[in-house]
């Protein structure tokens, strides 16, 4: 065998083609419709080349695009694999108008550093880029003949030959918007890939190429440059590819009616593994999470409300501190689900601390109370589907009244129901492990265990102790055709001119900060925005004017 295969070698050689050409002069086909990928997901054999994280940089959406959710940076994601030098690419996209957010196909992709792209720019240009050591240089440009309107379908082209880089804009009707091309020889092998803004998304991509392949992202070929050339002519430092990060962790949507889904009090068993007692995020995450690990859960909320905070006291923001804090757990799957929810609309979900001057890099999450709760029942309507057979009951004006002991163990509680006309239903109920997740911690004084309130114990309680002050929260939306009638208040509330007198020193002029000791109304307003579903804005400027 050996022997041939030298004999084969030698012959191959003559023949005036080597081996490496034989294995690699193949045609390149490539087409890929992101319908057929799992939302939430990318498509199999793609990498996100700047995940430097768990959370997922690129998701199909709910309207099957696949779209970067980097808020305020440019996201490349490449195909793994062998792609000829030479090849031509096309994808069908839309973008929001806004200036900077751009979509792009990129070629020759050696690393998140070093690649060529097209780019369709804002709603008026086409642009040929080539991006060097991190470093952007525009080898050409072009203007369209119309302005691109969101959001229409239209097509981006781009072709690698040798050293010229070409590229074609076509609107949705097939006619061609802008045309350039453009000659540079520095990078010469790489993969393809997409090259985009937040608000920027493909339908699909076609490839096709013939000819020598070169290996993905592999490393462009030195210059002959001097140590003193500088940065931009140097020779390119290869950084080394970043692994997949994502997790099988799969999105969720939105429950369409959560009420639907709440259990009656008649339909309570007689027992179940574990009981929660509040619904609000603690008392969710561990109904949610026992649920899908096969036990059977009872979770009771005394309000009309699950979700707590973020939901019913309509508090947007989870003060979470930073993107890092959501990279763990059920919470970063939460987050991550009502990204790519807010992002299939277009909408920033970025915004909870806006003070009016820059949004860009604002990474806090601001979601919709409605939204919010239908976020929670979609994740306890998937527990429910789990494979390990779990089950979830949620019942809401509910609470747990009394507390059955064997010892010191919990063995079952009795739970009282609040119906429509006033009266009280009460049932017991066993279980095998009780979850405190109220409001004030009301079951544990039932359970004669110890605990702490504010900075004192339960030997020695102080009930003025050292512990936050209640704040009660609005939603405030805009109506451009005024106030419906059902949300107009004909009577002043109690105390009303007493409370009023905080606000007294608002204004509607000035700057951001104080303004004579008086503060603009936009700033207090804007405190904890949130994403707005029912307004007609898309793209960034629905993170400098939201609800």
């Amino acid at each position: 065998m050996l022997k041939l295969f030298k004999i084969k070698t030698i012959l191959l050689i003559f023949l005036g083609i080597s081996v490496a050409d034989k294995v690699c002069a193949q045609d390149f086909r490539l087409k890929t419709d992101f319908s057929q990928v799992e939302y939430g997901n990318i498509p199999q054999g793609w990498r996100d080349m700047f995940a430097r994280r768990p959370s997922r940089n690129w998701m199909v959406d709910g309207e099957q695009f696949l779209r970067p959710v980097l808020k305020g940076k440019a996201a490349l994601i490449a195909l793994e694999g062998t792609v000829p030098a030479n090849v031509k690419l096309s994808a069908s996209f839309k973008k929001t108008e806004d200036a900077g957010v751009f979509f792009g196909l990129a070629g020759r992709v050696a690393d998140s550093l070093n690649f060529y792209a097209a780019k369709v720019l804002s709603d008026d240009r086409f642009q040929i880029v080539k991006v060097r050591e991190g470093e952007m240089t525009v080898l050409t440009e072009m203007v369209f003949i119309k302005r691109y309107r969101y959001p229409e379908l239209w097509e981006l082209s781009l072709s690698l030959e040798g050293s010229i880089i070409s590229g074609v804009v076509k609107d949705a009707d097939g006619h061609v918007m802008a045309e350039a091309s453009a000659k540079d020889e520095d990078l010469s092998t790489g993969s393809i890939g997409l090259y985009c803004t937040e608000f920027a998304a493909a339908k699909q991509i076609i490839g096709s190429g013939k000819g020598k392949t070169s290996a993905t992202m592999s490393r462009p070929p030195k210059t002959s440059k001097t140590p003193k050339t500088s940065k931009k002519d140097s020779p390119v430092k290869i950084k080394a590819p970043v692994a997949a990060a994502y997790t099988g962790d799969k999105l969720i949507r939105p429950a369409s009616d959560p009420e639907s889904m709440n259990t009656r009090f008649l339909a309570i068993e007689t027992g179940y593994d574990i009981i929660v007692a509040g619904a609000g995020t603690g008392g969710w995450a561990a109904a949610v999470q026992a649920a899908r690990m096969g036990h059977k859960v009872l979770m009771l909320e005394e309000t009309d409300w699950i979700g707590g905070q973020m939901a019913a006291a309509a508090v947007t923001s989870m003060d979470e501190a930073g993107p890092q804090v959501r990279e763990r757990g059920i919470y970063r799957q939460f987050h991550e689900s009502m990204v790519l929810y807010y992002y299939t609309l277009d909408k920033d979900p970025f915004q909870a601390y806006y003070h009016g001057r820059s949004t860009q890099n604002q990474q806090e999450g601001g979601y919709e109370p409605a939204m919010a709760r239908a976020m929670l029942y979609g994740f306890i309507d998937d527990a429910r589907k789990s494979e390990n057979g779990g089950k979830l009951d949620v019942v809401l004006r509910t609470s747990v009244s009394d507390v059955t002991l064997n010892g010191q163990q919990v063995t079952g509680v009795t739970i009282s129901y609040w119906e429509d006309n006033g009266k009280t239903s009460s049932k017991q109920v066993s279980c095998k492990i009780l979850v405190d997740a109220t409001e004030y911690g009301d079951v544990i004084p039932l359970t004669g265990a110890p605990y702490r309130v504010g900075n004192t114990t339960s030997e020695q309680l102080d009930i003025q102790g050292a512990v936050q002050d209640f704040t009660y929260t609005g939603v405030i939306r805009e109506y451009p055709d005024g106030i419906p009638d059902h949300l107009r208040m004909t009577v002043k509330p109690p105390d009303y001119e007493k409370y009023s007198r905080t606000y007294a020193n608002k204004t509607s002029y000035g700057d951001w900060g104080l303004h004579r000791g008086r503060r603009m109304y936009r700033v207090a307003l804007a405190w904890r925005g949130m994403a707005d579903t029912e307004s007609p804005m898309t793209g960034r400027m629905t993170g400098l004017r939201h609800t």
